[in-house]
């Protein structure tokens, strides 16, 4: 058993649907094999007997004139020799009994001379005269002709059915294998289509025209692996986009740490502390590299808090003056004042207009300025930044 079973569990899905398929066929043909045949068996049995009796009952009337013509049953056996020449197979298997159920002929009969129950004498026909019952006349007890004749008939029902059901077996595998093709083939399709994704390609798709089960399984896998792709973009862009964050403070510190060895700069402590504040930039950035699958879950935590606009403009500019002093940029700031306090994440926000103003100031031609200027309205604070690049053709 055992080994049964683990030889189902290693065959093929295919083999398995096919298998479970041919199963429920053989069970139904057999299943109604066996019904058909014994519900032909029984009614073929009960039109037998009744034809029988009625045979048996139209006869009855004869063998009265002929008790009452002889007086007794003598000679009675010639009788029915004759009505078996006449009448085949039923006259030859008629079965006569006197009043005392004694079995009078036909002499070949297996039952001839025996004592027949009272029983077995109320299924026969009467023999009556004079209103009295002198014998009874029975048909189709104790084998004979009729019985091979039945047997006869019924072995070639049984084949007639035998035949019905090996064509429609066929046709239904035929069905089956048609509609297990219908199937196995999507799935198969599917497989590959795993494969594939497994194997990096993300653009992949499945085209499935069902809108059964297979279909729906199809529609779920194309939204698994446009997500997929999807969160494979966004983890290159993040990717990128750290570098470039990256790329901000690293150029920013260099410059002023080479100003700072050069002379350029004195090492006063606000200077200082912008160095610091850029230290703490980048090890921010380096933090949200591991923070990488929560953004792309939609999860990176922003630490928010009430700020201080101005103070976070005035940060952003103070990180990017030696750059605007290298490209002899200058700065035009028109920042209303008092700006409202507003919740966001310090370090965010000045990450963003660093890289505003990184991006405003690469493209921004030398000797020329950019504008940064802050307003506030129906309860927003608005920062633009302007700068006189080329632009985007």
């Amino acid at each position: 058993m055992k080994r049964l079973k683990r030889t189902i569990d290693s065959a093929p899905f295919g083999v398995k649907l096919m298998g479970a398929f041919m199963t429920t066929i053989l069970a139904g043909v057999v299943v109604v094999y066996g019904l058909l045949q014994h519900t032909i068996i029984a009614t073929f049995e009960d039109y037998s007997d009744q034809t029988s009796s009625v045979h048996a009952q139209g006869m009855a009337p004869f063998f009265a004139y002929y008790f009452e013509q002889n007086r007794s049953w003598q000679g009675v056996e010639r009788l029915l020799a004759a009505m078996s020449s006449a009448h085949g197979p039923l006259g030859e298997h008629l079965v006569l009994a006197d009043a005392s159920g004694r079995v009078l002929g036909p002499p070949h009969s297996p039952l001839f001379e025996a004592a027949l129950s009272a029983a077995l004498l109320s299924q026969g026909a009467p023999v009556l005269s004079r209103g009295e019952r002198i014998g009874t006349l029975l048909a189709n007890v104790g084998g004979g002709t009729p019985k091979l004749l039945e047997t006869r008939f019924l072995q070639s029902i049984r084949l007639s059915i035998l035949g019905a059901a090996a064509a429609a077996t066929a046709i239904a595998l035929v069905l089956g294998y048609v509609l297990l093709r219908q199937v196995t083939l999507p799935l198969r399709r599917l497989r590959l289509a795993t494969h594939r994704l497994a194997a990096g390609r993300l653009d992949h798709r499945v085209r499935f025209q069902s809108k059964d089960v297979i279909g729906q399984l199809g529609e779920d896998f194309n939204q698994m692996a446009q997500k997929l792709f999807a969160s494979e973009a966004l983890r290159r862009q993040m990717v990128a986009d750290i570098a470039h964050e990256l790329r901000t403070p690293l150029t920013v510190l260099q410059g002023n740490l080479q100003g700072l060895r050069e002379g350029v700069f004195e090492p006063t402590p606000a200077f200082l502390a912008s160095l610091h504040e850029e230290s703490r930039l980048l090890s921010r950035l380096v933090n949200d590299l591991r923070d990488l699958t929560m953004a792309e879950a939609e999860e990176l935590y922003l630490n928010k808090k009430r700020e201080n606009l101005e103070e976070i403009i005035e940060r952003a500019v103070q990180s990017l003056q030696p750059l605007l002093q290298e490209k002899q940029v200058s700065l035009q700031r028109n920042v209303a004042k008092p700006l409202p306090q507003v919740c966001v994440d310090r370090d965010r926000i000045v990450q963003v207009m660093v890289n505003l103003l990184s991006n405003d100031l690469r493209y921004t031609p030398q000797g020329s300025a950019i504008g940064e200027s802050a307003t506030s309205a129906g309860g927003w604070v608005r920062v633009e930044v302007e700068d006189r690049g080329r632009g985007i053709d």
